[in-house]
């Protein structure tokens, strides 16, 4: 028989019990107890293991679980089969949706989105209003930010910084200290390339194609290729690290088939 437990939250529980396996806990379906952006007094909702899982206007619907230590706060939506576990926080107006996994101490705020089969772990942030789609990963201390997407298959942990409007989809992988703005536009591996450590401060590389050209970001510079070059001459002329960057310029030509 099933048994309603009230909370003093905005939802009660059923009495309507899930076991999961792995890891091995008890998960408990709820109702609206009052009315809220996403639901209705009475309305039935998903899975929770506990009532500190849903906080402020909070809502989680369908199949879609949240446990652990997880958080989802303020009017972020968890529907689907979405889960939100480990030490997750998903707050503001976050919506979390289809076979999405957001975990371990990942956190999704603003008006971000992760949906389909994407994941988002580790260290993790997404926010602003960027999205996570498809069969997409970002782990480990990425960030997406902004407008930017991630869709595809792809991959992007370390410290990659994704914002802008850049869209990241395909079979690609990016890590490293990558930083990856504007109008970024990479659909696989051909797209964008990478050299860590060079120069004189150790300073990591990227570049990479637009809607435009090939942009290049370097420490806190990002430009066009020709700017990127006057910038290594007036910083480095003469020395060992301009013949360094040299090279590194060689081979980003190579790499996207641009002119000497």
């Amino acid at each position: 028989m099933e048994t309603t437990t009230k909370t003093t939250k905005h939802f009660e529980f059923t009495g309507e019990t899930l076991e999961v396996i792995c890891p091995d806990r008890t998960l408990h379906r709820i109702r609206a107890t009052v009315d809220t952006i996403h639901a209705h007094i009475g309305d039935i909702g998903g899975w929770v293991e506990k009532p500190d899982n849903l906080c402020d206007n909070a809502w989680v619907r369908g199949n879609a679980q949240v446990s652990g230590n997880a958080c989802v706060s303020g009017n972020a939506w968890v529907f689907g089969n979405a889960q939100v576990y480990g030490d997750a926080q998903v707050s503001d107006n976050v919506r979390v949706s289809g076979n999405a996994q957001v975990f371990d101490d990942a956190q999704v705020f603003d008006h971000a989105c992760v949906s389909d089969h994407a994941c988002v772990l580790g260290n993790a942030i997404i926010s602003d209003h960027a999205w996570v789609g498809g069969n997409a990963r970002v782990s480990d201390h990425a960030c997406v930010s902004d407008h930017a997407c991630v869709s595809g298959h792809a991959i992007i942990f370390d410290n990659t910084y994704v914002s802008g409007h850049a869209i990241i989809s395909g079979y690609v992988e990016v890590s490293g200290k990558a930083q990856m703005s504007g109008n970024a536009n990479i659909k696989s591996n051909n797209d964008h390339c990478g050299f860590n450590s060079f120069g004189s401060d150790n300073i990591d590389t990227h570049a990479y194609r637009t809607t435009e050209g090939v942009e290049i970001t370097h420490n806190d510079f990002r430009g066009s290729l020709d700017e990127f070059v006057a910038k290594i001459k007036d910083t480095y002329w003469g020395s060992e690290y301009e013949k360094q960057y040299e090279l590194i310029i060689s081979l980003i030509k190579l790499k996207f088939n641009l002119p000497d």
